[in-house]
């Protein structure tokens, strides 16, 4: 693209890589050539760059609340000298305040709810995502690992104003499963929504009981939510 990209680690660039810019999974239509986009989890900026590409004239907040990532999203953003483009150095949560941020260096951080003792933890602010769904917005990505339930739970009365949602959906061993309660929000904000799986799938699922990182998460999935049919 001829512009620099700062990378935290190469084995997560090549993954959003393939994911956004190869299968396009942010891909969505909209009524107007300069949409409203909130982006929460944005990493290193790869998906605000796909939306600008998109549409160039696009009005886009992103949230990163890793601290040392957030400099590399500000460095990526500015590499490409985007205007219309906010970015907020905090997380988001279905309660405002201080939490404890576990750092994995790459695209799989997340707020510590547990009270575990883990390497890369950090103090961060939340901020509730209801505060910015007053108006319009064609296109929300919520990639949170594990504090989806928390967001949509909170801005269930702002869901009408959305577009389109992307949710990627998190399963951790040492919680109950939240699947359930995402789609009845969805269901009842009036959303279409299709399943996708989001890593390799177990050969034998009677039998491996495979975790993905040390939070234990045992299942991911891609949820693409639209007000109309396909």
């Amino acid at each position: 693209m001829g512009n620099q990209i700062m990378a935290v680690d190469s084995a997560s660039l090549l993954s959003q890589n393939t994911e956004i810019f190869g299968n396009e999974v942010y891909k969505f239509k909209a009524n107007t050539t300069c949409p409203r986009i909130i982006d929460v989890g944005s990493n290193i900026g790869l998906s605000i760059i796909y939306y600008k590409l998109m549409f160039p004239s696009a009005k886009i907040t992103g949230f990163e609340p890793d601290p040392e990532i957030f400099k590399a999203l500000d460095f990526n953003l500015n590499s490409f000298e985007f205007k219309d483009v906010e970015i907020i150095n905090k997380a988001c949560f279905g309660n405002s305040g201080i939490y404890n941020f576990t750092s994995d260096h790459a695209d799989g951080g997340y707020l510590n709810q547990h009270g575990k003792l883990v390497s890369g933890l950090k103090k961060v602010e939340a901020v509730r995502l209801s505060t910015y769904l007053d108006e319009p917005i064609h296109f929300l990505k919520l990639d949170v690992e594990g504090s989806e339930l928390s967001i949509l739970d909170e801005c269930k009365s702002k869901l009408e104003n959305i577009d389109n949602l992307f949710v990627e959906y998190h399963s951790f061993t040492k919680k109950p499963q939240s699947m359930s309660l995402v789609l009845r929000i969805l269901e009842e904000s009036g959303f279409r929504y299709y399943i996708e799986q989001n890593n390799a799938k177990r050969k034998h699922p009677f039998i491996s009981n495979k975790v993905y990182d040390e939070n234990e998460m045992d299942y991911q999935a891609n949820i693409f939510c639209t007000r109309t049919a396909y």
